[in-house]
């Protein structure tokens, strides 16, 4: 999918079943800035709510670094086993699918490297595709 512009009839198809959420709550001041532990311990909280309005069946967060603070998840929101890491991508250690579970919600989560610097779409593309298959499938029938 990555690099392929979408047909105007299959692009609502596709974004209606897409959210994005930014985790960290305010704007960092720098890219050099680090989010704090409060800022954790708010986007856990916020994440709980989102995922308790849009149910969602997968989410993939976009950094690793929320899954390092998982001392801050609300009471309500709980996740699978994290470790053990895997192999290298761009620099990256991967992480295994995990479980979420938010009250009556439950959704699979991946992570992958924050797409700055030293992103390589592909690879992580390729990762996503091998790890859920079904997700990755179910996104390139709706950009068809």
């Amino acid at each position: 999918m990555a690099g392929r512009k979408l047909a105007a009839e299959t692009a609502p198809k596709l974004w209606e079943n897409i959210a994005f959420y930014n985790f960290v709550q305010r704007p960092m001041p720098s890219p050099s800035d680090r989010p704090s532990e409060r800022d954790f311990a708010q986007g856990w909280q916020a994440f709980k709510d989102v995922l308790n309005t849009l149910k969602p069946r997968v989410c993939i967060f976009a950094g690793m670094s929320a899954l390092s603070h998982t001392e801050q998840l609300p009471p309500a929101l709980t996740l699978g086993k994290l470790t053990p890491w895997g192999e290298k991508i761009n620099n990256t250690f991967t992480r295994p699918v995990f479980s979420i579970h938010a009250g009556n919600v439950a959704a699979s989560g991946a992570a992958i490297q924050h797409p700055g610097s030293f992103f390589t779409c592909e690879a992580w593309h390729n990762w996503l595709r091998a790890v859920l298959p079904a997700a990755a499938q179910q996104l390139e029938d709706w950009a068809k």
